[in-house]
Parts: C-alpha cells; sequence; structure tokens
C-alpha cells in the first residue's frame, strides 16, 4: 500500500469518526492490487470480480469475450475471429469466403494443381483427376459446382474424396478403378448432367448420397467388391439405365423415392444381396432384370 493510500484512509477514517457517519465500504478495483472493501480478498480472488471480464481465465465464450483464451473455450458459440483455437473451430464459412468461380477445365497432375483450385466455387469445364499416384486425398470444401465432367479414376493411394458443398455436375461423374477409396462423401449433391458411375473402387464399403434427386443419364453400381450397402434417399428418377450389378459383398439397396427408371433397370449379380427396397417405383421404359443374386429374399 502507497503513502497516498496509507493517508487516504486516515483521512477517512477521521472525518468518520468527528461526524459520527456509518462507514461506507468501497467498492473493490479488480486490478489495483488493493483490497478496496477491506474483506481480505484482492482483485480476481474477490467475489465482486468473478463477473468481471479480466478475471474469466478459462471461460467457455458464453458470455463477455475473455482475456487470452488459449487453451480452454469450447467454440459452442463464438466466430473465432482473432482466435488461436486451430483445432476444434468450425471454420468452414471463412475458409470459403473468398472463393471464386474458376472459368475453366482443370486436370489434376500435380500438388500445385490441386492446390490452384482450392479456392474455386465453381468449375465451368471438366475436372480431372487421373492415374495420380501421389493423390491421396481430395478435399475441396467450396466447390458447389462442376459445369462439365468430374472424373476421378485409376489413382491407386486415393483414399478418400470429400466433396461436402458440391451440388451439381453438368456432365458425367465417374468414379473408378481407385483402388483404396474407402471414403467418398457428396452429401449436398443434387443434380447430375448426364451419366453417374460408381465403378470397381475395391475398398469402397458404402453409398450414401442423401441429396441425390436426379440423375439426367445412367446410374452404375457396379464391381464394387466391399460395397455393403447403398443408400440413396432422395433420388427420384434417372434418365437412362439403373444398374447394379457384381458386388459382392452388397446386402442391400435402399432407393425407396425413384419413381422413374428412363431405360433398363437391372439388378444383378450380386452375390450376397438379400433385400432390394423400392417402393415408389411406377415406371421402367425398358427391361428389367432382377437375376443371379443367389441370396435375395426379399
Amino acid at each position: 500500500m502507497t503513502i497516498r493510500h496509507l493517508l487516504s484512509g486516515l483521512v477517512a477514517a477521521s472525518f468518520t469518526l468527528l461526524c459520527g457517519c456509518p462507514e461506507e465500504v468501497a467498492p473493490e478495483n479488480c486490478r489495483d492490487g488493493i483490497d478496496n472493501d477491506g474483506d481480505g480478498a484482492i482483485d480476481c480472488d474477490d467475489s465482486e470480480c468473478a463477473n468481471w471480464s479480466g478475471c474469466d481465465e478459462g471461460d467457455d465464450d458464453t458470455g463477455t469475450p475473455d482475456d487470452d483464451d488459449t487453451s480452454d473455450d469450447d467454440d459452442t458459440s463464438d466466430d473465432d475471429t482473432g482466435d488461436d483455437d486451430t483445432s476444434g473451430d468450425d471454420d468452414s464459412a471463412s475458409e470459403c469466403a473468398d472463393a471464386v468461380p474458376c472459368p475453366t477445365s482443370n486436370i489434376i497432375e500435380d500438388p500445385a494443381s490441386l492446390e490452384a483450385i482450392a479456392q474455386c466455387e465453381s468449375i465451368s469445364g471438366d475436372l480431372w483427376f487421373e492415374g495420380q499416384a501421389w493423390l491421396t486425398s481430395i478435399d475441396l470444401p467450396c466447390l458447389t459446382s462442376v459445369g462439365g465432367e468430374l472424373y476421378v479414376g485409376s489413382n491407386d493411394a486415393l483414399a478418400s474424396v470429400d466433396l461436402p458443398s458440391l451440388a451439381t455436375v453438368g456432365g458425367d461423374l465417374n468414379v473408378v478403378t481407385d483402388a483404396a477409396l474407402a471414403s467418398l462423401d457428396m452429401p449436398a449433391l443434387t443434380d447430375v448432367g448426364n451419366d453417374l458411375w460408381i465403378y470397381g473402387n475395391a475398398a469402397l464399403t458404402s453409398l450414401d448420397m442423401p441429396g441425390l434427386t436426379t440423375v439426367h443419364g445412367g446410374l452404375g453400381i457396379v464391381a464394387d467388391a466391399a460395397l455393403a450397402s447403398v443408400h440413396l434417399p432422395s433420388l427420384a428418377a434417372t434418365g437412362s439405365s439403373l444398374k447394379i450389378q457384381d458386388n459382392a459383398a452388397l446386402t442391400s439397396i435402399d432407393v425407396p423415392t425413384v419413381t422413374t427408371v428412363g431405360n433398363h433397370l437391372r439388378i444383378d449379380a450380386n452375390s450376397t444381396l438379400v433385400n432390394v427396397a423400392l417402393p415408389a417405383l411406377t415406371a421402367v421404359t425398358g427391361d428389367l432384370y432382377v437375376y443371379d443374386d443367389d441370396l435375395l429374399t426379399d
């Protein structure tokens, strides 16, 4: 305590004695290092300072902004502007804030060419990933549309394709013969302008495209050796054939909303298939084949 504070206290005490006034307790100053209200607690240890923002180290960002908060917040409501929480944030919106249309076709041949399209919101032409031994993942969170063909094929080390915002493909969409592909994530895809083929991906265990409503060409799910389930809950129609063939591990097909198949419907040579659910189907323009599915009971 400084001499100035000591003198101030003596003057205040003398005035109280002379006037006979009741003693007034000073409020606690939460950052001066002094027990202002005389309750034995100083600054942040005083209960009066519990709600002051300078004393809330380790808070969870539910109220006032904190001071450094580098490790303990849970980021349930903030927008991460300026903080350093690099591992627990949901930065998808800010990550794509600068995304732009890309008016060209792209053939990805090296990491630099993949990095060059990271901020593409749309690609007006084709997008090709073919035969790239270095490629282990495709992660393009900002891409919403491809105007031409999207081709992903024969990339031996490719383990995952993550296109969370992709809504439309104007031409063909082919994911074929990617031997290590275990994860294919396109939850926002609604419309494919021509054919959609998922073919010969030996490690792919499930196919779930919850937003897909229309394939204007044919849809083929063929020779995916580990594929156990097909779930297309929103698909309404295919413009051409629907073929689900030669998937040795496939046990169930769930396409509950498809009403029209524009050409042939073939479900054959799926040796472990036990259940096919097409309850809304009303029209098949061409032939209907369901055969050589040895375990099919329903």
